[in-house]
């Protein structure tokens, strides 16, 4: 399904050959540490409006990560960024996703790479390929609806430092056509904006249903100890699917050229030879030891990014997504208290992990209510503060606005 819609494009699905070379090259041109530092202003900018937005509207934080998340990758790639939640372009990536989702469910479609012969069948009569159609649309009428409006701004001297205006000007250094930038876009976009927003959620949950860590990590600010036990406890991908490129052999085994190998990201995190009562939620496992792990256990294995991916499918994105996470989880835990939802008699509403679903590759949490209340007048002053700061740091990425945005940012900024 994946090459139906993409053309084969996909980045993080296509096979081993020229073009994802092509497009993991121009990847890692882009997206290295010195160019993730150059764009903190924008998600420092962007996690201000998020506290904002979670003082304003606390009921609707699930939106508000959704949107933070997709913002900040959209004007990083794109130069353009999402104000609001139905901001059109993200409503059409969220749109594009649940479509796109459907295609990779393993569940949701006919297995077509196992059963070949379905190719034959007229799409008239496979919904299947009606989906995929349908999909392709969409994140066409996305990604290349936003490289156009970036070409048009490079057009009228307007550059705002984007990764796509980087791209254009290097294309035929890279290898790249306009198929290729268009595609490679969307990836970035797509996997920037659902594994950071699955994280964000994750991180409220736990802060919700394991107390006692929020009022250690608030009273330390200890939030890369709480980083890492979220990714722990709750990996963003917990299996993952790898291909060998040649046969290979593993402890005595022979695994020939093809075999598809599931990376059982949740069983490491979660095995008992390794972690002390893996079922709990302790980030203090990581201040006794670098990766949690029990006193005497080889860790040579274990990486700081083990989350991110292995080889060369790990994810491109590690340092920007490393500093969202960092920065967000820092603002969160020192701005607000997060507590169960209580019903009308005034008894908590219990919110649980395994309230979640499998969209495509990546399990996700369902939309679950909490309460989210600012920790002091002081915190919601320095915030309103900071967020009409960030004014200066947003208009670069303002200029091609729907006018409902345009009159929602004039609206909330009047106001500050």
């Amino acid at each position: 399904m994946g090459k139906k819609v993409t053309n084969d494009l996909n980045m993080a699905l296509c096979g081993y050959s020229d073009t994802w070379r092509a497009l993991r090259k121009a990847a890692h041109t882009i997206l290295t540490p010195a160019a993730a530092e150059s764009h903190l202003p924008i998600q420092r900018a962007e996690a201000t409006q998020v506290l904002y937005d979670f003082i304003q509207n606390p009921d609707d934080f699930f939106n508000h990560i959704g949107r933070y998340t997709n913002s900040v990758i959209m004007s990083i790639l794109f130069g353009k960024r999402c104000p609001r939640y139905e901001t059109p372009e993200s409503m059409g990536f969220f749109e594009s996703q649940k479509l796109w989702n459907r295609c990779l469910s393993p569940t949701a479609v006919p297995p077509v790479d196992l059963l070949p012969f379905l190719d034959y069948i007229p799409e008239s009569w496979a919904w299947w390929k009606q989906l995929a159609s349908e999909t392709r649309q969409k994140q066409r009428a996305l990604y290349f609806g936003l490289l156009d409006e970036c070409e048009q701004r490079m057009k009228r001297g307007e550059e705002n430092e984007s990764y796509m205006e980087q791209i254009l000007m290097e294309k035929r250094e890279l290898g790249l056509d306009r198929e290729m930038i268009g595609y490679l876009g969307g990836i970035l976009l797509e996997g920037g904006t659902e594994t950071t927003a699955s994280f964000l959620r994750c991180l409220v949950m736990a802060l919700i249903v394991f107390p006692d860590a929020q009022r250690k990590a608030q009273a330390e600010i200890d939030g890369v100890a709480l980083i890492k036990e979220v990714h722990r406890f709750h990996p963003v991908s917990p299996i993952v699917p790898h291909a060998t490129l040649a046969d290979e052999e593993y402890r005595g085994f022979v695994l020939p050229k093809g075999t598809t190998i599931l990376v059982n990201t949740y069983g490491i995190y979660h095995n008992p030879q390794h972690f002390d009562n893996p079922g709990t939620f302790n980030p203090e496992r990581y201040l006794s030891h670098e990766f949690g792990v029990k006193e005497g256990v080889d860790a040579s294995f274990f990486r700081d990014d083990l989350v991110f991916g292995y080889g060369r499918r790990a994810c491109p994105g590690i340092y920007i997504a490393r500093d969202s996470l960092n920065l967000n989880t820092m603002n969160l835990i020192w701005a607000f208290n997060f507590a169960p939802p209580k019903d009308a008699t005034g008894n908590e509403i219990p919110v649980s992990f395994d309230n979640h679903e499998k969209k495509g590759l990546v399990p996700v949490l369902l939309p679950f209510k909490c309460s989210i209340r600012p920790r002091s007048q002081n915190v919601v002053n320095i915030v309103e503060r900071e967020f009409k700061e960030a004014t200066e740091t947003f208009v670069k990425f303002e200029k091609d606005l729907a006018q409902a945005d345009r009159e929602w940012v004039n609206e909330v900024r009047g106001r500050l």
